[in-house]
């Protein structure tokens, strides 16, 4: 967002009221996120950003800046929130294949050292096959 805003400006003058824009309401997210965060712990994600949006956009004014900068972290808040949802999902699943590989393991030794009450491998000795001499 500031790339494009380096872009767009006009002089330096406006890129650093943009700059100090960004700043303040990203300040003002992170005030209205720790609020929220203590209060609504029973709430979604979805409605405590929800929450923090409508707090950021009271405090920060109504100017067409301010609410396409809004929109931007709105955007960019909730992808976040997304891309997380998508890593939990995962490491849950590589969870639950790595409980499943070590419950199979776990069974194999219980099968192999079954024998000797845990203790150790045991190896079952079985009968010598007679040699037969060649004629």
């Amino acid at each position: 967002m500031l790339t494009a805003a380096a872009d767009a400006a006009t002089s330096r003058q406006e890129l650093d009221r943009i700059q100090a824009q960004t700043a303040a309401s990203l300040q003002q997210t992170y005030n209205a996120i720790t609020a929220f965060g203590a209060a609504a712990s029973s709430q979604s994600d979805a409605a405590r950003l929800a929450a923090a949006a409508t707090a950021q956009a009271a405090a920060g004014g109504s100017s067409n800046d301010n609410a396409v900068a809004m929109a931007d972290l709105r955007a960019g808040l909730q992808a976040v929130v997304d891309q997380v949802d998508q890593m939990q999902s995962e490491n849950n699943a590589g969870n639950a294949a790595i409980a499943g590989n070590t419950g199979r393991v776990a069974k194999k030794l219980d099968d192999v050292t079954g024998q000797s009450r845990g203790d150790a491998i045991s190896v079952v000795a079985s009968e010598p096959v007679p040699v037969v001499a060649a004629a």
